[in-house]
């Protein structure tokens, strides 16, 4: 691909979740393979809500999920853990006081600083945008990332998310890229593949944990290293 940029998401892309903490904070009957299934099954709902609205040109924020539940993971996880009513509150609350501590998107792929370094060493460009809470500069930072990028963008921050098409538009024109040859990197089809395309940039599905049985219409990806061949 003549590729000069590009851009990625941050959860479960750059920075993925600590199942162990999720599962401390869920208690006694989740295990690590029962989240990796919600969280398989939380990437299907997002679609199903999201795409029908993408193929009609509609951008709902991401408050519109499901009725305005919101977009909260600890909301979207529980739904899919099976957790007895009782217990689910209980769970709900750690999750997310873990959240607010910034400790629940900790672990940095093992892949992601050397494909980062070695994508930089060709001369690409390289930026973020997530859909996030004000602080995921702070976050890539803080697990030795985030002076690899040359622009951060916070949907918090910037006041639009995904899948709006602004949000992608903004990072190209601060990238100072041409969409036509700009990847972005995401890991849920909907909202970062087919969202990117919309705004003129090629969409890249991570899916590391088999999340997608059925093939999509993009480039796809195992890994992070997966990038370098594409863009060789």
């Amino acid at each position: 691909m003549d590729v000069t940029t590009i851009v990625f998401d941050a959860g479960e892309t750059l920075l993925n979740l600590d199942l162990p903490a999720i599962v401390g904070a869920c208690g006694d009957g989740v295990d690590e393979a029962a989240v990796s299934r919600a969280l398989v099954a939380v990437r299907r709902d997002l679609d199903a809500f999201f795409l029908p609205h993408l193929d009609a040109r509609r951008y709902p924020p991401q408050q519109a999920y499901a009725d305005g539940r919101g977009f909260r993971l600890a909301d979207l996880l529980l739904d899919h853990l099976g957790i007895e009513p009782r217990r689910r509150l209980e769970a709900a609350d750690a999750l997310m006081a873990l959240d607010r501590a910034l400790k629940l998107w900790t672990v940095v792929p093992d892949d992601a600083r050397p494909t980062l370094e070695a994508l930089r060493a060709r001369g690409l460009r390289l930026g973020v945008v997530s859909n996030s809470d004000g602080h995921i500069a702070w976050k890539l930072n803080h697990e030795g990332i985030g002076h690899l990028f040359d622009q951060i963008l916070d949907s918090h921050l910037e006041g639009v998310a995904k899948p709006d098409p602004e949000l992608f538009r903004r990072a190209v024109t601060r990238l100072e890229a041409d969409p036509a040859r700009t990847l972005y990197v995401g890991d849920i089809y909907s909202i970062d593949v087919e969202a990117a395309r919309h705004a003129g940039l090629t969409g890249v599905l991570i899916d590391r944990i088999g999340a997608y049985e059925t093939p999509r219409p993009c480039p796809r990806i195992a890994a992070l290293a997966d990038l370098l061949p594409l863009v060789s």
